[in-house]
């Protein structure tokens, strides 16, 4: 068949999603991420917090105590003109359940 795929090329696309539903590839080119990936600790997974006022940071802050599995951290960090924070989550069933609820 012409439009048959093969195993490796099906998890090389899942792969690509699921990296793309995590992080957004500007956001990982910007000095301010990499500053952040060199304090972060070492496996953690960063999720980039958008479309935030102060009540939604707040809600999101609850969201994260009241449903992580594991440890978790807020990183703030500013580039350019603009403030941007980042969740990190030791687990990454944690970040992906935050990306559903959030984005």
């Amino acid at each position: 068949m012409e439009n048959q795929i093969d195993d490796e090329e099906e998890d090389d696309f899942y792969y690509e999603e699921y990296i793309d539903f995590l992080r957004e590839e500007e956001w990982e080119n910007s000095i301010a991420y990499q500053q952040m990936l060199k304090k972060m600790p070492e496996n953690w997974h960063p999720v980039k917090v958008v479309n935030f006022r102060h009540a939604t940071l707040n809600e999101m802050r609850e969201w994260l105590k009241d449903n992580c599995q594991a440890k978790y951290k807020e990183d703030g960090f500013s580039s350019g003109c603009s403030y941007h924070v980042a969740i990190l989550f030791e687990k990454p069933i944690d970040a992906i359940l935050f990306k559903l609820r959030w984005s």
